[in-house]
């Protein structure tokens, strides 16, 4: 590895206490500094980051929030991060979620330099979603990275890349227009191997529904079909997922099942109202794709 290789991870928290210290511990023991960005949280997650700066997080900003969930003005603020800070790789990290390599005893910091000394200036990532297992269980307060053993791979994009979350910095392409999901532009080399990306998505079933049951959403962000399978998450019909769907960790926290992927969160298995609702929206976009291609 060259020596004072860098990488940033630009965190964007709103009201995570819950993640913060976990996450951020996780990615100093991983090798990596940390921006965090705030979107105006009321509870202690802000003193939680302070707690780290300036050694591991070296900046801490302010977005203001809107009153609804405006992740648009989030990532271009990530962008503009990634235009000012000195690093040689950035990673778009969020706070419920876990990166590390897919090699055992490789830091993200050692696997990163090894991507970057072969030539490759962008990762992609495997996604494996945890869950509590029941609706009585509750993780909060706890090192949910230890302690939730249940989870299963989620990949709606069906093997295409669709978590590019990490870029060197030469990588100019802004992540705001793509939802966060990749950098736009060209010259842009994914690495063949990709790394891992758990996601903590909710810690129990009171979480689930305070995180998700009452967010309101940007409409203009709606409007391009962003945040949908993050709808209609209602207390009546949300339970926890059948554990005979899931995969469960043995000793080893990074040995991974990869097998049977699903491409909708557990709170739309068996929804045929989402079912439909998801055929409308694929039959839209390829409708839209054939006018732009053949309509002219």
């Amino acid at each position: 590895m060259k020596p004072h290789f860098r990488v940033v991870a630009i965190l964007a928290f709103r009201n995570e206490s819950y993640y913060a210290r976990i996450c951020i511990e996780h990615l100093i023991a991983e090798g990596i500094k940390c921006v965090v960005i705030d979107n105006e949280s009321d509870d202690n997650t802000l003193d939680i980051c302070r707690e780290y700066y300036p050694e591991h997080v070296i900046a801490i900003d302010s977005v203001p929030y809107p009153g609804y969930y405006d992740w648009k003005t989030i990532l271009r603020r990530k962008d503009k991060f990634r235009q000012s800070i000195d690093s040689d790789w950035f990673i778009h990290h969020d706070a419920d979620e876990i990166m590390h390599s897919s090699r055992p005893g490789e830091t993200l910091l050692e696997a990163i330099a090894r991507v970057d000394e072969e030539g490759y200036n962008a990762i992609d990532f495997d996604e494996f979603v945890f869950v509590h297992e029941n609706d009585v269980v509750d993780y909060v307060g706890q090192n949910y990275y230890e302690k939730m053993r249940y989870y299963y791979r989620f990949d709606p994009a069906a093997g295409r890349p669709r978590l590019v979350r990490a870029y060197k910095s030469s990588v100019r392409g802004e992540i705001a227009g793509t939802g966060g999901h990749a950098p736009r532009g060209p010259n842009i080399r994914i690495y063949p191997e990709r790394m891992v990306l758990r996601h903590y998505i909710c810690l129990g079933k009171a979480h689930a529904i305070k995180k998700y049951g009452y967010r309101k959403y940007s409409e203009g962000e709606l409007r391009k079909g962003w945040h949908r399978n993050r709808m209609n998450v209602q207390h009546k019909r949300y339970s926890a997922p059948a554990l005979r769907k899931l995969h469960q960790l043995g000793d080893d926290l990074r040995r991974l099942d990869y097998s049977n992927p699903y491409s909708e969160h557990f709170w739309r298995w068996g929804d045929f109202r989402w079912f439909m609702t998801r055929r409308k929206m694929r039959l839209s976009a390829l409708g839209a794709k054939f006018l732009r291609r053949f309509g002219k």
